[in-house]
């Protein structure tokens, strides 16, 4: 089984070594060191190489975080396990003059991201399920301070009454507008979804099933910090036991809360002592209802790791990917005036469309159609506010886009916009220039098929070292809706001729030790400022080559990644597409 069971997953622990902080915040309070194992922490590099905890998660087995599917963006670079005090490293505490201290915190990097199908940023729109899972590079360890949390599995185990007590936990904002350094925790109630839209009152806002609404007192509630973190409840196991609660003893030893009756500490005929009740007392107070911390026997501990379930293997989908017969095809023979496409020219290309928050829809990166449900573009584009792929696009500001020629009109077929039902980062990227294996690429998978014709067509993938090569000073090409020599964002597909440089002339021409130029990497220098910029990141660079037939057919030799900056005497950087096919095809699914 992929989740742990009711014995092996959600042990809050009632800590002793809880409340030995003063927190600066009124309504949330501090955790115990081991309590609420689960949580994890996101954790993004800016611009500037600084490292920032945005968003929070649950562990939910030992290689799975689940969080919101609105904190991913291209920033983001691992997690982190068994965090206390943000500040600190290893978390310590000390009770009685007797100094305790948690493990070390576990850094973990993301090997692959999934966003649920149905989630979008626009609030207007039905199906929005803000969720995402983050596959972890590796398996972790369980212990003391990393576990996971139970998932509810039936409808039984879903169902909320109102008024539910729950409860949430982070390090998110407070009421003051200020991060907590500590883990903190707040209760909250569950309302039913007929009263939250009467309280919440934005008929924009779609409230259903697929949503729980809580609201808490006294200004108690998550904030910014905590998205992507847990909405708790503790639920009974069938044992009587309640599965979301552990504990530790008065010596400190792993507890678990047990009725009286149960635990053989506290199992004698005869009255108990009076400091058999004051301990008594204590550990009831560890504990809900009549419970009992009471010390785990060795059967009853927590495993430190589940077995590694590996995922089956996809097989190589070599069949996925179009024929040459039915890819690359150009449908020019030359230049139409040196800079603007055909209407059907590069029928791959596609636009990535974005909204935000305030409903703006923009376009700003490319990518490119490899087959009817794939379009490969670079990781550095994903963002949450991704939202739609365009197809067939030749004009930004017309639909369908028309031109004419010794007056004649010429219309292209309307645009398609396609929906996204996955997106898929290479499992090497990271934002740190300095760092080797970043593989700026990822793989959007479209929500529905589409029908290929003249405006809508795949490009081919290099599957074979002759179709890969690039000489020196090969001519290759780019092409896209981006800035132009005069930092104006182009309505029209436009093209540019570049010129592919060596690695080692590439080094030497950027003079930046702390970017890391390898084989991964492709570098391409156009003249007379010539060269893609931003809007085009993600977009196709091309080599035409002749294949079987003597026909001439692209090949996507390069996806367009970053330069150092706009048409300036510096090559940019594409991510070597033959170097990841093996990744790109093994991730493709019928």
């Amino acid at each position: 089984m992929l989740l742990p069971n009711g014995s092996e997953c959600g042990p809050d622990r009632n800590s002793n070594l809880r409340n030995l902080v003063t927190p600066y915040v009124i309504n949330g309070q501090p955790t115990g060191l081991d309590q609420y194992p689960w949580l994890a922490l996101i954790k993004y590099n800016n611009e500037d190489d600084e490292e920032l905890f945005l968003c929070g998660g649950s562990l939910i087995n030992d290689r799975y975080v689940l969080t919101a599917a609105h904190c991913i963006n291209n920033m983001i670079v691992g997690v982190r396990l068994g965090e206390w005090d943000l500040d600190t490293d290893p978390d310590c505490v000390v009770k009685n003059k007797v100094r305790h201290c948690a493990d070390p915190v576990i850094n973990v990097g993301i090997e692959r991201i999934l966003l649920h199908k149905n989630y979008t940023r626009r609030l207007s729109k039905g199906g929005k399920i803000d969720m995402a899972l983050l596959r972890l590079d590796r398996v972790v360890n369980f212990g003391r301070y990393v576990a996971t949390i139970c998932l509810a599995k039936s409808l039984a185990e879903g169902e909320l009454p109102d008024g539910q007590m729950m409860y949430l936990a982070g390090w998110g904002t407070t009421e003051h507008g200020d991060v907590s350094r500590w883990k903190l925790y707040v209760d909250v109630h569950s309302v039913n979804l007929e009263e939250c839209r009467r309280l919440v009152n934005a008929p924009l806002i779609k409230i259903d099933e697929s949503l729980i609404c809580a609201l808490g007192q006294d200004g108690k509630d998550s904030c910014q910090g905590d998205s992507g973190g847990p909405l708790m409840e503790r639920r009974s196991l069938e044992d009587g036991r309640v599965g979301a609660e552990s504990c530790e003893t008065e010596d400190y030893d792993d507890g678990v809360c047990i009725a009286l009756q149960k635990c053989d500490a506290f199992k004698q005929t005869g009255e108990l002592s009076d400091g058999q009740r004051n301990l008594l007392r204590r550990e009831q107070e560890k504990c809900s209802g009549s419970l009992v911390c009471c010390k785990r026997k060795v059967r009853e501990k927590v495993p430190r790791s589940f077995e590694d379930i590996k995922p089956a293997k996809t097989k190589a989908h070599h069949s996925l990917l179009p024929s040459q017969e039915h890819c690359g095809a150009d449908s020019a023979d030359r230049i139409y005036n040196g800079n603007v496409t055909y209407l059907d020219q590069f029928p791959w290309l596609a636009v990535i469309k974005y909204i935000d928050k305030d409903e703006n829809e923009a376009f700003r990166c490319g990518g490119s159609l490899i087959n009817n449900r794939y379009v490969l573009t670079a990781a550095h584009c994903i963002e949450d506010s991704i939202a739609e792929v365009r197809l067939g696009e030749w004009d930004l500001e017309s639909n369908p886009d028309c031109v004419t020629r010794q007056g004649v009109e010429q219309c292209a077929d309307p645009v398609v916009d396609v929906g996204i039902e996955k997106i898929l980062l290479h499992k090497n990227y990271t934002r740190r220039a300095s760092k080797g294996g970043k593989i700026d690429m990822a793989l959007l998978r479209l929500d529905r098929e589409v029908t290929m014709g003249t405006y809508v067509h795949p490009i081919c993938l290099p599957r074979t070292e002759s179709e890969s090569e690039i000489v020196d000073d090969q001519e290759l090409l780019v092409a896209g809706w981006g800035m132009t020599e005069n930092r104006v964002t182009s309505t029209k597909k436009l093209f540019v001729d570049l010129h592919n440089v060596n690695l080692n002339e590439c080094r030497r021409l950027i003079n930046a030790p702390l970017i890391k130029i390898d084989e991964t990497m492709i570098c391409a220098l156009g003249k007379n400022g010539k060269d893609s910029c931003q809007g085009d990141s993600g977009g196709s660079l091309m080599d035409m080559k002749k294949v079987d037939g003597g026909k001439f057919r692209y090949f996507l030799s390069g996806v367009v990644s970053k330069g150092l900056a706009c048409g300036t005497t510096k090559p940019g950087f594409y991510t070597n597409v033959y170097q990841q096919i093996d990744w790109i095809i093994s991730n493709m699914e019928p």
